[in-house]
């Protein structure tokens, strides 16, 4: 198991706003043409995917496609976006990360524009709260998280009225990565649509209501 330890004072950047803030400024541009998603009724996840598909498009109108790289992982612009979302109410975002996959990250992506893109959004809203946080900064803040019950993983829990990973005791100012992004009708239309899809699903087979990829 991975052993997560800060980078402070050892030279490392832990923030490069340029990447997250075009990450951030192309997300926040409407499309002008209607957004289109196909829904797997045998799916409980059609939320998620179609929050990643809402975003993908919105990076691609830069004129560079995003590109997998590894499941959520995806290459954009000369740098690394890796895509967790929460599709729940209340409008707050909570991810699970282990150890090993942030240390991977960590090693892997030295040196290179890096951010985990958490989303959230809640069925009942008309926007996505958006955090585009540059790989060192969630490194850091887990080295400081407190134990789980789970030893090789910590939960990245945040708020946008608040702008800091919970229950960090000495957390980082997030709001210079967060943006509320607007949905156009479309996107909206299908979100709710895969929403319903995922609710029909997960009560033929009793699961719990709340999304995470």
């Amino acid at each position: 198991m991975a052993k997560i330890t800060s980078t402070q004072g050892k030279g490392l950047p832990l923030a490069k706003p340029s990447y997250s803030s075009k990450v951030l400024e192309t997300l926040s541009k409407k499309p002008s043409r209607a957004f289109s998603f196909n829904i797997d009724p045998g799916m409980s996840k059609n939320a998620a995917a179609c929050l990643t598909a809402v975003l993908c498009r919105r990076l691609a109108s830069s004129g560079d496609e995003p590109q997998v790289k590894l499941r959520t992982t995806y290459e954009w612009a000369s740098g690394v976006v890796n895509f967790r979302n929460a599709i729940r109410d209340p409008q707050d975002f909570w991810t699970n990360i282990t150890l090993d996959h942030a240390a991977e990250n960590h090693k892997t992506h030295t040196g290179r524009d890096f951010v985990y893109l958490m989303s959230a959004w809640s069925p009942g809203d008309t926007g996505i709260h958006v955090w585009a946080i540059p790989e060192p900064v969630i490194f850091d803040a887990m080295s400081r998280l407190p134990e789980e019950q789970r030893a090789n993983k910590k939960t990245i829990k945040i708020r946008p009225d608040a702008n800091v990973v919970q229950n960090d005791p000495h957390p980082a100012d997030l709001s210079a990565y967060y943006r509320r992004i607007e949905l156009i009708e479309s996107e909206l239309q299908r979100l709710r649509e895969a929403n319903e899809a995922d609710l029909r699903m997960r009560g033929k087979r009793g699961d719990d209501a709340n999304e995470e990829e």
